[in-house]
């Protein structure tokens, strides 16, 4: 995973945030099932593994001016989702019973896609603003 995220991060991001989604939601579904169980909880093991690994290693290439504060961001988003995937799983099974912590990690997987998509969104340069900055790039 790693020189897949390295060489095309942003099609690793895309496609692995979904499959996450899509999984764990079959899991929470098709828990009854043993067999099923043992394949997507592999599956779904690698997924995170790989996306999880992919955008540490995005904050730390975006962060190259203050490679500390990339190092600071990276850890403190992977310890909010060790404490908060827990407990909200924890509340889950109180109230839902044993498939609720799979329904939890669908639903914050989803919310992931969903405010990389927005913040992505955002946060890429305007057709107007790229022309301006490959202008004022080939005057130098």
């Amino acid at each position: 995973a790693g020189r897949l995220a390295d060489q095309s991060w942003r099609r690793m991001i895309t496609l692995t945030g979904p499959l996450l989604v899509a999984g764990w939601a079959a899991l929470a579904f098709l828990a009854g099932i043993p067999v099923l169980v043992w394949v997507l909880a592999l599956v779904l093991g690698a997924l995170s593994f790989a996306l999880g690994s992919t955008l540490i290693g995005r904050i730390m290439a975006t962060a190259t001016d203050a490679p500390a504060m990339g190092g600071s961001f990276a850890t403190v988003a992977m310890n909010l989702g060790a404490a908060v995937g827990p407990v909200a799983g924890a509340i889950a099974l109180e109230l839902v019973g044993l498939r609720g912590p799979l329904a939890v990690s669908a639903l914050l997987a989803l919310a992931a896609v969903i405010g990389g998509w927005i913040t992505t969104r955002h946060s890429a340069p305007s057709p107007a603003t790229s022309a301006t900055a490959m202008s004022a790039s080939s005057r130098r």
